[in-house]
């Protein structure tokens, strides 16, 4: 390898040449490096092109020499390792899914000259109206952070529109469905009784309802307390986590039907727990596997997948158990905000918008409750009238 005070020269083969020049320092004291290959025909031209390379290097210093991210790939470095690593399990799994199937192909685009067109020409390589709106999302928050870590000035996804999705309105049980769902349940097993109540009276996620504790539980003043959640992980299993949002940290009312459910499933953990001794782990899960360890994450949705197939019920989710109760709360004129505190939601947005269709049926009632004190108003305005024109009897 040539030596220069301007950089270095290293012959790869006949006509291939590295070229080496220093950009000097990092913000952490780290020298920085821009090599380039080249191919020319003598050591000679290959100076000259170091030359030239060199020439650029305080533009190479500006763009490069404070390690910032130059492309959309190494941006999605940063933005994974500064923001995505502290999400969830299973939303770092989804961003990383959209990365590698949608954007990963145009990881090459330099955020200096990324522009409007570029994000529109990524959403409309996607398949499916809901992917394009997730890709725009994720693109959106990427280039969110990039703006607010001073990498870029402008974030290039104000200035397209949001990709139109719909999503499908929520599946839930009909009356008919849950009368005949009553006697059926009723001959499970006492974990799948809990779990249904835990989702369909109260509304809980599959997640939440794994995450109790006989602690969680007070059997004294009726009522349970959301304080975690479960997840799951490869290599790891089901785990618990903190709560989605901090409201989704919440206390509710037990319901009578499930408070004994619950004190028999307690009453049969503990028969089990002395028979097994030692072999039995306690840790005071209420949905626990046969040796007391928690359950699995997808045992929930399995067993009542399971459960619908079996009894030919409404094919909908597990997790659609908790759309069945949120329906009902709202169809029958309970305040949003109480729904939502129900819920867990983070925001009442979050509940108005999952529940759209619902909201807007009941406004139509609300109308009608108006148009009733009118109706009767005017009914009464009539019958006063019909009073004062009768012809008065004369008194002989």
């Amino acid at each position: 390898m040539s030596k220069r005070t301007n950089g270095n020269i290293q012959k790869l083969s006949e006509g291939k040449y590295r070229l080496r020049i220093s950009c000097g320092f990092d913000d952490y004291g780290k020298r920085v490096q821009v090599t380039k290959v080249v191919y020319c025909k003598s050591e000679r031209e290959a100076e000259k092109m170091l030359m030239d390379l060199y020439s650029e290097r305080e533009k190479l210093i500006k763009e490069r020499g404070n390690g910032a991210p130059q492309t959309l790939e190494q941006l999605y470095g940063e933005w994974n390792k500064n923001h995505v690593s502290k999400l969830a399990v299973s939303t770092q799994i989804f961003y990383s899914n959209y990365w590698n199937n949608y954007i990963k192909k145009y990881g090459s685009i330099k955020l200096s000259t990324l522009k409007a067109k570029h994000i529109y020409d990524i959403i409309n390589s996607v398949d499916s109206a809901r992917n394009k709106n997730a890709v725009y999302k994720m693109l959106k928050s990427m280039l969110h952070k990039a703006k607010s870590w001073e990498y870029i000035a402008t974030n290039s996804c104000d200035n397209v529109e949001t990709p139109k999705y719909k999503a499908q309105e929520k599946q839930t049980l009909t009356e008919e469905d849950i009368e005949r769902i009553i006697p059926l349940i009723a001959n499970e097993k006492l974990k799948f009784q809990a779990m249904f109540y835990f989702a369909v009276l109260c509304g809980l996620r599959r997640q939440e309802i794994l995450a109790l504790n006989w602690s969680d539980i007070d059997f004294t003043n009726d009522a349970f307390k959301i304080t975690k959640a479960a997840t799951v992980a490869s290599g790891k299993g089901t785990y618990t986590k903190e709560t989605k949002t901090k409201k989704s940290e919440r206390t509710l009312h037990l319901p009578q039907i499930l408070k004994i459910t619950l004190l028999k499933l307690q009453n049969e953990q503990n028969i089990k727990r002395h028979k097994m001794g030692d072999l039995w782990h306690d840790e005071n899960w209420v949905f626990a596997q046969s040796n007391g360890k928690i359950m699995d994450l997808h045992t929930p949705t399995s067993r009542w997948s399971d459960f619908v197939k079996t009894h030919d019920l409404t094919p909908i989710t597990f997790h659609d158990l908790r759309h069945t109760a949120a329906t009902y709360m709202i169809s029958h004129n309970v305040p949003i905000s109480t729904v939502s505190a129900v819920l867990g939601h983070a925001n009442i947005t979050t509940t108005l918008n999952t529940y759209t269709h619902v909201v807007e049926n009941t406004k139509e009632e609300a109308i009608k409750v108006m148009e009733n004190m009118f109706a009767k108003d005017k009914k009464e305005q009539t019958c006063d009238t019909k009073c004062d024109t009768e012809p008065k009897s004369e008194v002989v």
